[in-house]
């Protein structure tokens, strides 16, 4: 402008050395994008091909189904629930699907589901509610599992099947007692529990909710209150299971004093004591004079 030369400003070492700095991180930024772009279109690319040979090709699809712990329900009722499955992509078919299919049925209580690929074969593993008594009502019988749930309704009395009886006037009150239906949910798990429950041949509901029962078809057993009942039917089974308990007993055995098993039979009367139970000279003489 007035003549003069434009000298060009030079730079510091440091400064040269930050703008070749910033130049190489950019060209490594770069370099990064064009390789994660690339990774991703080839992802996209393996993951294409894996779904069309998962969804698209006959490999995955369903060869067998197994059931495994079914023992009431019949594999033709659980097929009944399941008639699609069987051809069907593995993959396709969710065990929350299978589940909830198979819950319809009444003696189900829990589907656990295994799936194998090579080769594609489903395994159902069933757990199944027991049947604890059967119940009269004005249409039929009714089966009643251990929480008391209705598991099926019938005209015909159920054969082995315990039939439970009660003070109120019907099985719709019954169950809405409450407390009624909790004692009774007690004594089923805890009979289930200490397996006696298969031996039962009846059960009566008191009034304020004692419970009595029949074992074997052959002694009557008195419960008393629902106090200490794990203790009572723990004491029960210790008792029939004593040597000096004749598999032809008939008779009696009352519970109702906890710490108890008085042992009333219907020939040579005389009274039973667990091993844990001593019984005082005077309790004897009266037992026998009974």
């Amino acid at each position: 402008m007035n003549g003069r030369p434009v000298r060009s400003r030079k730079l510091s070492n440091s400064a040269e050395r930050q703008i070749r700095e910033r130049h190489v991180r950019r060209m490594k930024q770069r370099r990064r994008r064009r390789i994660i772009f690339r990774s991703s279109l080839l992802v996209l690319a393996v993951a294409a091909v894996l779904m069309s040979i998962i969804f698209l090709t006959p490999i995955f699809n369903i060869k067998s189904v197994k059931y495994e712990g079914n023992e009431r329900v019949s594999v033709e009722a659980l097929q009944q629930q399941l008639p699609d499955i069987l051809g069907e992509n593995l993959f396709k078919i969710s065990n929350n699907d299978i589940s909830r299919k198979l819950s319809d049925i009444a003696y189900i209580e829990e589907v656990q589901v295994q799936k194998d690929y090579f080769p594609a074969e489903v395994t159902v593993i069933i757990k199944e509610k027991i049947p604890c008594a059967t119940v009269q009502t004005d249409n039929g019988f009714v089966i009643i599992d251990v929480q008391c749930g209705v598991m099926e309704e019938r005209p015909d009395k159920p054969e082995d099947m315990p039939q439970l009886t009660f003070y109120h006037e019907s099985f719709d009150a019954f169950k809405k007692d409450e407390e009624a239906m909790g004692e009774l949910k007690k004594f089923f798990g805890i009979a289930s529990a200490i397996d006696i429950a298969g031996n039962i041949t009846a059960i009566e509901v008191l009034e304020y909710n004692e419970i009595n029962f029949q074992y074997d078809g052959k002694i009557d057993v008195i419960c008393g209150s629902g106090l200490d009942l794990d203790q009572k039917l723990r004491l029960f089974k210790a008792a029939v299971n004593n040597p000096s308990f004749t598999s032809n007993a008939h008779g009696t055995v009352d519970l109702s004093t906890p710490g108890k098993a008085m042992y009333n039979p219907e020939v040579n009367p005389g009274s039973y004591k667990t091993e844990d139970t001593e019984p005082s000279d005077e309790e004897e003489k009266d037992d026998k004079q009974a």
